[in-house]
C-alpha cells in the first residue's frame, strides 16, 4: 500500500528530533508506534527494525547480505508529549542497538519466546527507514515498490512498514501486511492515519500522543454521526399503552398460552387491572417499586402489568434467588409491596399480596381500567445484574426506554424478513423474568397482538427443543446462543427450519459455525445476532446473517434507532476506524442509572463530549472495533466481568462471598468453558457450594471449587491465569496421572453418560465441570441418568456430586431409599391384607 509524507513534514519531524538528538529513523518511529498503541489500545507495543551490525563469525565465509533485525520496546504513555516520546524511542533505540550483534535466534531462546508457524516470535510489527531509495539501488517510486514486491512475496509480519527519501526531501513508503488478517482498505487506513499523526506532530509536538489528530474530516462524520442509529420520533406511549392499545383492537385473541389453557387479551387486561386497584389501595402509586415473585402463569404477567397500571414499576425475583439476595435487591430498589404466592411469602420483609391466599380480594376488585398518570421517565423495571463490589446493582430502566426498544424490535424484524415467515405464533418465554430477555419476548409479542407461550417453570434444558417444536411455529424469539447450540442438537433440519420466522441471539457472543449452519435452516436474514448490555434496554444494536460469516465471530451488526455509539480511548477520545476501544453508547436506550447508588451511575453514565448539551454515555466496559462499512466488532472485556450462558456476572461478587467462608482465607474466580470455577486458598471446605447457594443465585454458583497453596501471580502483578488452569487439571484427574476405570456397574453406566455427552473417555475421579460440563449440560446429564436408571434425579445432585465415584454413591444411596420404600410399601399392604381378611 504506497503513501508519502509530504516534504515540509519531514523537515519540521527532522528538526524535532535534532533538538532531542535524535536520528530521524527513532522520530519517525515514534510517530509509527503511537499509531500502533492508538489502534490496539495497547501503550506498550514491540517493533521489529533491521539492524546490519557485523557479521557473526560463524557466517563470515558465507556470501550475502545478513540482515539481524532488533527488537524495539516502545513503551509510551498516551499523555506524554510527542517530543518527549521521540526522547523515549530515542533512549530504547540506542538501547537496543548498542546490542544488535546478539544473533535474533540466541534472543528468543534466552528469552523463551514462544514459537508459532503463523508469527514471529517477540515482534509482530516491522519498521524499516531506508538510507536510499532501496538497497538494490532503486532510481525512483516504482522500480522501489517493485523491488519491494520481489523481497516480500509472503509477509513476514503481520505490518512492515518501509519508509525511503525522494530526492524532494519527501518520504515515499509502502505498508506491507498479512492479507490473513488485513484488507487494502485497513492498510490504506492506516497509512493515511499515519501521515496524518506525523503532519499533526510536525506542527505542535508538544501535544500529547493520545490528542495527535489522526481522523480525517470525512471519517470523523462518520464516526459521530452516520453510524449512530437513525433518529426516528417517538410517541410519549408507554408499554402499558400500547398493549391497551392493542386490547382494544383484540380484546378475543389469544394473549398467554400456558400449561393447556389461554387467556385472551381481555382477560389479561381485567385481572391485571384488578391488581391494579389492590395496589393502588396498598398505597402503591407514581414512583413506587413492586416485587414480584411468581411462577410462570398468567399471573406473572398480569401483576407485571397491574404495576404498570397503578402508576408503579416492577421489580421480578427469579423462584431461585436466595431470601438474603432478594432481602439486598427489596431494599435497594425501595420496593414497598411484594406480589408473590404463599410459598415464597417468608422471603419477603415487606407486606406482600399472595395470589394463591388473597385470591378472593384480588376478584373483587375492579376490572375497569384505573386512571393513571405515568411519567415515561420514571422507572417501568429494575432489574439486578452481578456487582463487582459484592452486591447486585439494580439498572433502573424507564418506560420511555422500554417503549423505544419495543418500537426498534418490530422494525429491526423487517431486517431480517424472508418469504413464508409464520405469522401469528408469538413468542415463547423459557427464561427467567428476572433476565432482561424476557421483555422482548413478552412485551414486543403481546404490543403487537401476537401470543406468548410460557414454558413450563421446571423446564429442563434437554427437553427445549422438543417443547419449542410443539408450541410453536413462533413469529420470533431471543436467546442465547448456547441455548441455540441446545436447538441444534436437539432438533433435526426440518423442525429447526419451521421453529420462528425470526430467532434473535443475543447475551453472548455468537460464533460463525452456530451463524452459518442456522443461516442453512433459516435462509437469509432468519438469524440476527443481537448486543446490549442491560443498561442500554435489552439490545441495542442488531446485524441479520444473510451470507455466509468468514469471521470467527460474528458483528454485533448497527445501532437500532435512536441509539448513539462511540468507540473512545479511556480519556473519552475519538477512536479512528479499526482501533480497539471501549464501547459507549447513548440515546433513548439508556437505563436512568442504578437503584441507590448515584456513586456508581456517575462513574457508568457520563456526558457525551460530543453529544449535545445534556446528553449521556454509558461505559459497557466492552471492547470493540468499527469496521468500515459501519458494522461493530465484539473484541472482549476491559474488566474482569465475563459471561456465562447469557448471564453477566462479576467474579468480584463471587469471590466476596467465598471468602466470608470461616475455612477460606483467599479466592480468585475464572470463568473457564462456559463454567465459573472458584480457586481457594484456606482449609478443604466441602461445604463451599452450599455456602454460595445461600447468597448467589444458581447461576452465579460456581460448578467447581479448587483448593490451591497459593493464588499465583505473574509478573505484572496479576492472576496467573495459566498457574491456575494447571490446579484446574489436577482436579480433572483427582490428582493421579492416571484415570481410574470404573469399579462397579453404576460406575461404568454413569461414566457411559458421560463420555456420551463430553465426548470423551472419564476415569471415576474425573470431575464433570473441570471436563467442560457447565449447567446446561449439568442439566442433560442429570435428565440422561435419570433416564437410565429410572430415578428422580434433580441438577443439584450433579452439582454436589462432579465426580463419576461420588454420584455412583448418591445413586446408589436413592437406589436403597427407593427399594426400602417399596419393601415398607408391600409391608403395609400385605398387613391391611391380613387385616380385612381377619375381619
Amino acid at each position: 500500500m504506497p503513501f508519502a509524507v509530504p516534504a515540509e513534514v519531514v523537515a519540521a519531524l527532522t528538526e524535532v528530533g535534532r533538538r532531542h538528538s535524535a536520528t530521524p529513523f527513532m522520530t519517525l518511529l515514534a510517530g509509527f508506534a503511537t499509531v500502533i498503541a492508538r489502534h490496539s489500545g495497547q501503550w506498550d507495543v514491540a517493533v521489529g527494525a533491521p539492524a546490519s551490525g557485523h557479521r557473526p563469525p560463524e557466517t563470515e565465509h558465507i556470501a550475502g547480505v545478513f540482515l539481524n533485525p532488533v527488537v524495539l520496546r516502545c513503551t509510551l504513555d498516551p499523555e506524554l508529549p510527542f517530543e518527549r516520546a521521540v526522547a523515549a524511542v530515542r533512549d530504547r533505540a540506542r538501547a537496543a542497538y548498542a546490542h544488535q550483534d546478539l544473533p535474533f535466534e540466541r534472543l528468543v531462546e534466552d528469552l523463551g519466546g514462544a514459537r508459532d508457524l503463523s508469527r514471529t516470535p517477540l515482534y509482530q510489527v516491522m519498521f524499516n527507514l531506508q538510507e536510499s531509495a532501496m538497497t538494490g539501488g532503486a532510481s525512483d517510486d516504482a522500480e522501489a515498490l517493485d523491488a519491494l514486491r520481489e523481497a516480500a512475496r509472503i509477509a513476514k509480519t503481520d505490518l512492515s512498514l518501509h519508509l525511503w527519501p525522494r530526492p524532494d526531501g519527501s518520504l515515499a513508503g509502502a505498508l506491507e501486511y498479512a492479507t490473513a488478517l488485513f484488507d487494502a482498505g485497513t492498510a490504506r487506513r492506516l497509512t493515511g492515519h499515519f501521515v496524518r499523526l506525523l503532519t499533526a506532530a510536525a506542527s505542535r509536538p508538544g501535544t500529547r500522543l493520545a490528542d495527535l489528530d489522526l481522523i480525517p474530516p470525512d471519517e470523523r462524520r462518520r464516526l459521530l454521526h452516520d453510524w449512530n442509529g437513525p433518529d426516528v420520533p417517538r410517541s410519549a406511549a408507554t408499554a402499558c399503552d400500547l398493549f391497551e392499545a392493542q386490547r382494544d383492537r383484540t380484546p378475543g385473541a389469544v394473549a398467554i398460552r400456558h400449561g393447556g389453557s389461554e387467556a385472551t387479551f381481555a382477560e389479561l387486561d381485567d385481572r391485571a387491572n384488578r391488581f391494579a386497584h389492590h395496589l393502588r389501595r396498598a398505597g402503591v402509586g407514581r414512583g413506587s417499586m413492586v416485587g414480584i415473585l411468581l411462577d410462570r402463569g398468567v399471573d406473572l404477567v398480569a401483576a407485571i402489568l397491574g404495576a404498570w397500571k397503578a402508576g408503579a414499576g416492577c421489580l421480578p425475583f427469579d423462584p431461585s434467588y436466595p431470601a438474603d439476595r432478594i432481602a439486598h435487591m427489596l431494599t435497594t430498589a425501595g420496593a414497598e409491596l411484594a406480589i408473590t404466592r404463599a410459598a415464597y411469602a417468608d422471603r419477603f420483609g415487606v407486606p406482600t399480596l399472595m395470589v394463591d391466599t388473597h385470591r378472593w380480594m384480588i376478584s373483587a376488585e375492579s376490572s375497569a381500567r384505573p386512571r393513571r398518570d405515568t411519567d415515561p421517565e420514571e422507572a417501568a423495571y429494575a432489574l439486578f445484574t452481578s456487582g463487582s463490589t459484592g452486591r447486585p446493582k439494580g439498572v433502573l430502566l424507564s418506560h420511555r426506554a422500554v417503549a423505544n426498544f419495543l418500537a426498534c424490535a418490530a422494525e429491526t424484524d423487517t431486517l431480517g424478513d424472508r418469504g413464508g415467515r409464520p405469522t401469528g405464533g408469538g413468542s415463547p418465554l423459557f427464561s427467567t423474568v428476572a433476565f432482561d430477555l424476557s421483555i422482548a419476548n413478552i412485551w414486543s409479542a403481546l404490543v403487537a397482538g401476537r401470543p406468548v407461550t410460557l414454558l413450563p417453570q421446571d423446564l429442563d434444558v434437554a427437553d427445549l427443543g422438543r417443547l419449542l417444536a410443539e408450541a410453536g411455529p413462533f413469529d420470533r424469539f431471543i436467546l442465547t446462543p448456547a441455548h441455540l447450540e441446545l436447538l441444534t442438537e436437539q432438533l433435526d433440519a426440518g423442525q429447526a427450519a419451521e421453529l420462528a420466522g425470526l430467532l434473535w441471539t443475543a447475551g453472548a457472543i455468537l460464533p460463525r459455525r452456530l451463524a452459518n449452519r442456522w443461516l442453512e435452516l433459516l435462509g437469509p436474514g432468519g438469524l440476527v445476532n443481537t448486543y446490549g448490555p442491560t443498561e442500554t434496554t435489552v439490545v441495542m444494536s442488531a446485524y441479520p446473517v444473510v451470507a455466509p460469516q468468514d469471521q470467527e465471530i460474528v458483528p454485533i451488526g448497527r445501532p437500532m434507532a435512536n441509539t448513539t455509539v462511540r468507540v473512545l480511548d479511556g480519556q473519552l477520545r475519538l477512536l479512528p476506524t479499526g482501533a480497539v476501544g471501549e464501547l459507549h453508547i447513548g440515546g433513548a436506550c439508556l437505563a436512568t442509572g442504578y437503584a441507590g447508588r448515584p456513586d456508581l451511575t456517575a462513574e457508568r453514565f457520563v456526558p457525551d463530549p460530543y453529544g449535545p448539551p445534556g446528553s449521556r454515555l454509558y461505559r459497557s466496559g466492552d471492547l470493540v472495533r468499527m469496521r468500515a462499512d459501519g458494522l461493530m466488532d465484539y473484541v472482549g472485556r476491559i474488566d474482569d466481568q465475563v459471561k456465562v450462558n447469557g448471564y453477566r456476572i462479576e467474579p468480584g461478587e463471587i469471590k466476596a462471598v467465598v471468602e466470608e467462608h470461616p475455612g477460606v482465607r483467599e479466592c480468585v474466580v475464572i470463568a473457564h468453558q462456559d463454567r465459573l470455577v472458584a480457586f481457594y486458598r484456606g482449609e478443604r471446605a466441602a461445604d463451599l457450594a452450599a455456602h454460595c447457594a445461600r447468597r448467589l443465585p444458581d447461576f452465579m454458583t460456581p460448578s467447581l471449587f479448587v483448593p490451591v497453596e497459593r493464588i499465583a501471580l505473574n509478573t505484572n502483578g496479576k492472576v496467573d491465569r495459566a498457574a491456575l488452569l494447571r490446579a484446574l487439571d489436577e482436579a480433572v484427574t483427582g490428582g493421579t496421572d492416571e484415570p481410574v476405570a470404573p469399579r462397579n456397574v453404576v460406575e461404568e453406566r454413569i461414566a457411559a453418560v458421560w463420555t456420551d455427552l463430553l465426548g470423551v473417555p472419564v476415569g471415576v475421579r474425573h470431575n464433570f465441570f473441570a471436563l467442560g460440563g457447565h449447567s446446561i449440560l449439568a442439566a442433560r446429564l442429570a435428565a440422561g441418568l435419570q433416564e437410565e436408571f429410572g430415578l428422580d434425579l434433580s441438577i443439584r445432585l450433579v452439582f454436589e456430586h462432579p465426580t463419576v465415584e461420588a454420584l455412583a454413591i448418591a445413586v446408589e444411596d436413592l437406589i436403597r431409599a427407593e427399594v426400602d420404600a417399596l419393601s415398607e410399601a408391600d409391608l403395609t399392604h400385605d398387613l391391611m391384607r391380613s387385616e380385612e381378611l381377619l375381619a
